[in-house]
């Protein structure tokens, strides 16, 4: 199970707003560090399922582009020495279904670009063409029922922590 990572307020800090997570390696470690509230909600928008820019389906580049530019003001800025953080973000912080979703649409992407450098004018590569299709189709078909999946997922996230006791409820207890 997939530490659930909130991120509300933009404005408030990372860490106050994910406590846990700053207990578990190598967060924890990496609290300590000047500006790591600032790095974490950058990561936070770049890898994160439920982050607005993965929801509205932009491409990893891209999104790092723009947070690198508009939210750490530093399009040029140096994520290698933040590889073992987004490794463990990564691993600790997206969920089952999010991750087997990146690697179907990864061996789509794989698929199209097979595909791509095939031609329809030579009979074995058309049948192999085709075959490729009928493939990334297929896989195509569990991308969208792992979506509604993490979209049920996320959805649960985004409720948890706003219950609120019903009025049936509120009587049970007094």
């Amino acid at each position: 199970m997939a530490t659930h990572i909130r991120l509300k307020d933009l404005d408030k800090d990372f860490w106050e707003q994910n406590k846990e997570l700053s207990y578990m390696a190598p967060f924890a470690a990496f609290k300590k560090k000047a500006k790591s509230d600032k790095i974490m909600k950058a990561i936070y928008m770049i890898y994160d399922s439920k982050s607005t820019f993965r929801r509205a389906g932009m491409a990893t580049e891209e999104i790092i582009e723009d947070v690198n530019a508009n939210f750490l003001n530093n399009k040029d800025f140096d994520w290698e020495q933040y590889t073992e953080i987004v490794e463990a973000y990564q691993d600790k912080c997206q969920s089952r279904v999010y991750k087997k979703l990146l690697k179907l649409l990864d061996e789509i992407d794989e698929i199209e670009g097979d595909r791509e450098g095939l031609s329809w004018a030579e009979p074995g590569e058309a049948e192999l063409k085709l075959k490729l299709f009928d493939a990334s189709k297929k896989l195509f078909k569990d991308v969208i029922d792992l979506q509604k999946e993490l979209d049920e997922e996320i959805e649960s996230v985004e409720l948890e922590g706003e219950y609120a006791m019903s009025m049936i409820e509120g009587y049970a207890i007094e």
